[in-house]
């Protein structure tokens, strides 16, 4: 199925267009999009090539639509819909350039497919037509109950849809409101509903709710909200919204706008923040491009909205702060307008950055000698999305001569409308010299200290000397114009192991030796990382080597030797290594923290890293409570192996069973089927598993046991709602994965756990965690941690250490007891929250099976629970009951 969504802009809706097209894309990134610029004012040659960033976009010119007739704006809606109508896509959407989706429209994109009809926001009550709607053909006066707006409006491409669509362009060819002919109606939208009423199809008309949809006249009034990774109108009873229209005068990219949200509309403060994250974060996106190319004249408040707003754009968007490190200088430039001796593109200011970039620990920087604060509110602004506090001293009284070094004394009341400018800045004015503010900072506190004040030797000296003490073990002491003799010489005398950064301009020195020697060297360490361990344990290492690359940036060479190695594809942190090379050092991957998992408050993330920290004798902070697998570009435009089989809706992924030497994770296969009965015609699952392990067949579900690779695994994961699981490989990547575009931003996950393993030690805060640990003797500490209900017979250990509490299921089936205690109900209910909280929505599925007879989970008699069925196939060689 191919959707187009379709808008018209000129050089003035730039803006919008732009923050529209990247909201689309946003949710909807496989459809194409079709941008008409109207040609009386076209788009500068960089708004252009910002909107063919994305391949997906497609420009097209109003003359090759006017065809000699009439060029508008609200005229190109409509000969845009016809000229679309009648390309090969399946479904059109009209969306207004200064409105944004707020989140995916896939529903109503498929029920546009089932009705045949149009889908748009409600706009009034009804429309009331006199005589003038004669010339349409109906009889009048007349009333049309059902008004819909054009601002957001869907329509399958059907013929009857496209004979409206004709007629709806030739009509506004003849419209009242651009003086061609007197048929009546409100714009392109007014002369639509007056189209469909002539043709008889009102009841074709499917209006939503103008709150949630189009917005007429109710963007002001409606209180927006930002939970669980949705936007919500909190003046429609939480309910999801589904688009932003600001409508009228005051646009988005407008000053009038922003400052009304700043003042007396806080509670619209939400979608300007998302049109702002679309604007810059958006898949059109190129800040090498400078700013002043392409925003139209009157805009440029929007370059400090940036800044103002980043920390809540981060909040709504995470990827905004990984993007943020892509800040061009040009982009700084133009945002800050400070002046600044420091230059960017490669000189001091560019070292100065680069050696912050390459230190993570830095959390209190100091600067000694600001100016009006060009150079520290640069690196505010660079180090923005990073947890610094920046403190800038200035005494203002240069050398007590009138100047400074030569240069005009700086004003205070200049530094400090630099800051007022941005306010979201982390910099802290210490006024006064350097000696007398030094007492503001305790001795060990700083991380950082940059000196750039009188550039006299003795000055420098009593710099160094002061500050010196304030810096914690393993910091940096650092500072401006290391070409003057002056502070060459103090530098040498006090700091003789300092460094020089590559514009010779900077000199800086570690205070600590071990970190100072491995600076000094200059080499970037090699390491190949062992180990043979399971794909669930491989994804947690996952974590550890990411972890370590954002906490050493350039320092670290990394490749790896484990199975699963699909799961290192296109990892960002790996590089091949040779073992046999004498700079490579291998290390043998263990997680002994594991033996602590039930008295130590610790995550199975934290075991590969803590282990690392040992062996590489640093501190790894852990950055995200996931593993790290990346797809590439290509797999993220490939379909599912779900709709290979036919079935292209939502599904989840069920592993109803496990492997033969660990049977104390397997849970009741009959509680399985009741659960995939239970949400029959609501939500599709697909059962995977490893071929050779024990995965009993499920009736009614797409059976993919033995289909999957580990990289085909993952693609499914990808593509899948939710997992349901015991604790598992699955569950590590239901976790681990990155969702779709569109999709709530973590991925649902239940996972049976019962007692085996400690609870902090496996779960992640979003997922649906079932344990008992506590509930029975064996598991009254945490975990029990062993592995089998009854022996194997294979020489393990593990037959010599089984489950002290097993359930006979069947002759030839122990499950244990802290997992048969959950029970199938526990399990649906915990599937059902995410639906009930309006994180996930149930889709039609499929007809139910004599839905009147689906039994209730709360009623199922306990022995029918305890009955495996007829599904259940044991390979009775495995093991002896």
């Amino acid at each position: 199925m191919r959707t187009v969504f379709l808008t018209v802009t000129d050089a003035n809706f730039f803006l919008g267009t732009l923050a529209t097209v990247n909201s689309v894309l946003e949710f909807h990134p496989d459809a194409s999009v079709v941008v008409v610029v109207n040609s009386d004012r076209p788009l500068t040659t960089q708004q252009s090539r910002l909107l063919k960033t994305a391949p997906q976009v497609q420009l097209a010119t109003s003359e090759e639509l006017t065809r000699g007739r009439h060029n508008g704006a609200w005229e190109l809606k409509a000969y845009a819909a016809e000229a679309m109508a009648e390309d090969d896509c399946d479904v059109l959407v009209g969306i207004d350039s200064d409105c944004l989706l707020a989140g995916p429209i896939d529903d109503v994109i498929a029920d546009c497919l089932r009705t045949g009809g149009f889908h748009g926001g409600q706009d009034g009550d009804s429309a009331e037509y006199d005589d003038a709607y004669a010339a349409y053909g109906f009889s009048v006066p007349a009333r049309n109950p059902r008004y819909m707006s054009t601002s957001l409006y869907c329509c399958s491409t059907s013929q009857r849809n496209r004979e409206t669509l004709r007629r709806w362009a030739a009509s506004c060819v003849a419209a009242e409101f651009n003086g061609t002919g007197s048929l009546p109606g409100h714009g392109d939208q007014g002369i639509l509903n007056a189209v469909l009423y002539a043709e008889g199809r009102t009841s074709d008309i499917h209006l939503l709710d103008n709150r949630l949809w189009s917005q007429h006249g109710a963007y002001w009034d409606c209180a927006i909200g930002h939970e669980v990774g949705r936007f919500v109108n909190l003046s429609a009873g939480r309910q999801v919204q589904r688009s932003f229209h600001c409508g009228g005068t005051d646009k988005f990219w407008l000053r009038p706008h922003r400052d009304r949200v700043l003042s007396t509309n806080s509670l619209q403060a939400y979608p300007f923040v998302w049109f702002l994250s679309m604007l810059w974060f958006g898949r059109c996106r190129d800040w090498s491009i400078d700013p002043h190319d392409y925003l139209p004249q009157g805009t440029e408040h929007l370059l400090e909205d940036l800044p103002a707003f980043l920390p809540q754009i981060m909040q709504i968007r995470s990827e905004a702060r990984d993007l943020w490190d892509e800040l061009t200088d040009v982009m700084v430039d133009r945002i800050l307008r400070v002046k600044r001796f420091m230059s960017l593109g490669g000189g001091s200011m560019s070292d100065l950055v680069r050696l912050i970039s390459d230190t993570p620990e830095v959390r209190r920087y100091v600067e000694v000698g600001c100016y009006e604060g060009g150079s520290i509110l640069t690196l505010a602004l660079r180090f923005l999305n990073r947890d610094i506090d920046f403190y800038a001293v200035e005494s203002f009284t240069g050398n007590y001569d009138g100047t400074m070094d030569g240069w005009p004394l700086p004003s205070r009341r200049r530094f400090t409308e630099h800051l007022a400018r941005f306010p979201t800045l982390r910099v802290t004015l210490v006024p006064g010299e350097s000696a007398a503010a030094a007492s503001a900072f305790e001795d060990g506190s700083l991380d950082f200290v940059f000196i750039d004040a009188c550039h006299e030797t003795a000055s420098v000296l009593r710099d160094i000397d002061v500050w010196l003490p304030k810096l914690k073990t393993d910091a940096i002491l650092a500072g401006d114009d290391y070409q003057f003799g002056d502070v060459r010489r103090a530098v040498e005398d006090r700091c003789p192991t300092a460094e020089t950064t590559p514009s010779g301009q900077i000199w800086w020195n570690w205070v600590g030796t071990r970190r100072n020697k491995r600076r000094r060297h200059g080499k970037r360490n090699h390491l190949i990382l062992r180990c043979g361990l399971s794909p669930g344990d491989i994804v947690m290492l996952t974590a550890a080597v990411r972890d370590l690359h954002r906490a050493y940036p350039n320092q670290y060479v990394t490749d790896v030797r484990t199975p699963a190695a699909q799961l290192w594809e296109n990892n960002p942190y790996i590089t091949p290594l040779d073992e046999s090379d004498s700079d490579v050092r291998v290390i043998d991957m263990h997680y002994p923290l594991i033996h602590r998992s039930n008295s130590a408050p610790y995550h199975f993330i934290h075991g590969y890293v803590q282990f690392l920290e040992e062996q590489l004798g640093l501190s790894i902070p852990v950055t995200e409570f996931r593993g790290d697998i990346h797809l590439t570009a290509e797999e993220d435009r490939w379909r599912s192996q779900v709709a290979e089989t036919g079935y292209d809706g939502p599904f989840w992924v069920v592993i109803a069973g496990g492997k033969y030497d660990f049977t104390a994770k397997w849970w009741d296969p009959a509680a399985y089927q009741k659960i995939v009965d239970h949400f029959r015609g609501r939500i599709r699952f697909v059962q995977c598993g490893e071929a050779g392990h024990f995965h009993p067949k499920l009736d009614g579900v797409i059976d993919l046991v033995g289909k999957t690779d580990i990289r085909q695994f993952v693609r499914l994961i990808y593509h899948a709602d939710g997992v349901l699981c015991p604790v598992t490989f699955a569950m590590h990547l239901a976790a681990a994965v990155p969702t779709k575009p569109g999709k709530p931003k973590n991925r649902a996950c239940v996972v049976m756990a019962g007692g085996r393993e400690p609870a902090q030690w496996e779960a992640y805060p979003h997922h649906r965690f079932l344990a008992t640990n506590g509930a029975l003797p064996c598991c009254a500490d945490g975990g029990c941690w062993r592995s089998r209900c009854q022996p194997v017979g294979d020489g393990d250990p593990k037959d010599r250490d089984l489950c002290e509490y097993p359930i006979q299921i069947t002759a030839t089936l122990r499950i244990p007891k802290c997992l048969h205690m959950i029970s199938p109900k526990d399990v649906a209910d915990a599937i059902e929250l995410y639906y009930e909280g309006g994180v996930l929505a149930y889709a039609d599925c499929g007809t139910i099976r004599n839905p009147c007879a689906r039994p209730r989970l709360d009623t199922i008699p306990e022995q029918q629970i305890s009955n495996p069925g007829r599904n259940v196939v044991l390979s009775e060689p495995r093991y002896n009951s």
